[in-house]
């Protein structure tokens, strides 16, 4: 695979002209050191598409509860990214919250609360044809595969994931492993 296409346009390439970003959009609360952060917006999907639109309009794809705080997407909106991907539903959004070791190297997780992201696939709008970039962000492999499936013209497709769901739901990642150009 000739990764050239899919950085800096040399003048030989069509650069890509849009990023879709899929994943948990999560309030994550951290403890390191005795200090703790409550109920932030987070997720690396949230984290993703934030960088990605410094460089490309991008579409953040989820599900958060009525509870979000959706001024935390304004910067991602402002730059170009599309609004009609996040849904809101009813309910709590996905909580996690973990402990992180005062070095910040190991951490344990404490809760997770899935709220109205269980089990929900997200609808992810119509996309255009093969200019743009998916990035599947961590969740469940089920609903990233859910995503893939909805963007089969995707011209590169990255996969993020954790140990949860190499344990969780092995089967489905390595179904899903075949279906995406970076790891």
């Amino acid at each position: 695979m000739n990764l050239s296409r899919y950085t800096a346009d040399d003048g030989d390439n069509e650069p890509m002209r849009a990023l879709v970003v899929s994943g948990t959009l999560t309030l994550d609360t951290t403890e390191r050191a005795g200090v703790v952060h409550a109920e932030v917006p987070g997720g690396s999907a949230l984290y993703a598409a934030a960088a990605g639109s410094l460089l490309l309009p991008t579409r953040l794809v989820g599900i958060v509860g009525d509870d979000f705080p959706l001024e935390a997407l304004a910067p991602l909106w402002a730059r170009g990214g599309d609004r009609t991907a996040v849904e809101v539903v009813h309910g709590r959004t996905f909580r996690w919250h973990a402990r992180y070791a005062p070095d910040g190297d190991t951490r344990e997780t404490l809760a997770r609360v899935a709220g109205v992201a269980d089990g929900r696939l997200p609808t992810v709008p119509p996309m255009p044809t093969g200019d743009y970039a998916l990035l599947l962000g961590s969740t469940d492999p089920r609903l990233q595969q859910h995503v893939r499936e909805a963007c089969p013209t995707a011209a590169v497709v990255g996969l993020d994931s954790m140990a949860h769901w190499w344990h969780a739901r092995a089967d489905a990642l390595r179904a899903l492993l075949a279906q995406v150009d970076v790891l």
